[in-house]
């Protein structure tokens, strides 16, 4: 598996596991300011967890509310802010989409960039340069088929 599908899996996951993830309760105002970055960090922590550094930055909505909405207290927190730093650029707008930050994770003589959007909800997704894919929950039933899903809800 290349590491473009392990970090793919990683931040999307295999969808809704269950309903408790419809009601969330974060440290801040904002799922999207809050969850979304906590999330990302517990992943960034995850696969890179000898990182000598970790830089941050917010960008757009992120950078102009992130110390009111308690952003970089959520990823300080998550990361640690002894291996973590963090960055606010309100002037970047060649961005694709206002909650938009980037990780740069140095470790073992290497850099790495990860770029995340937080959407709302705590759900986020991963961009590259050029275009992002927003994260679509898998439905529920695997039956496609209307004839399938008709049978399945009606059992």
């Amino acid at each position: 598996m290349s590491e473009e599908v392990k970090m793919h899996n990683d931040f999307f996951g295999d969808g809704m596991e269950s309903l408790r993830e419809l009601y969330k309760i974060g440290v801040g105002p904002s799922s999207s300011h809050t969850m979304g970055p906590q999330k990302a960090s517990e992943i960034i922590k995850k696969r890179y967890p000898d990182a000598d550094m970790i830089t941050v930055t917010l960008y757009g909505s992120l950078a102009k509310t992130g110390k009111g909405h308690r952003t970089d207290y959520i990823i300080e927190q998550t990361l640690g802010s002894d291996k973590c730093k963090i960055e606010f650029n309100e002037t970047e707008t060649d961005i694709p989409h206002p909650n938009t930050m980037k990780f740069v994770v140095h470790h073992a003589g290497k850099t790495d960039e990860v770029t995340v959007i937080s959407i709302g909800g705590g759900e986020k997704v991963k961009a590259s340069p050029k275009r992002y894919t927003r994260c679509v929950p898998l439905p529920i039933s695997p039956r496609t088929a209307v004839k399938e899903i008709s049978a399945f809800v009606t059992m």
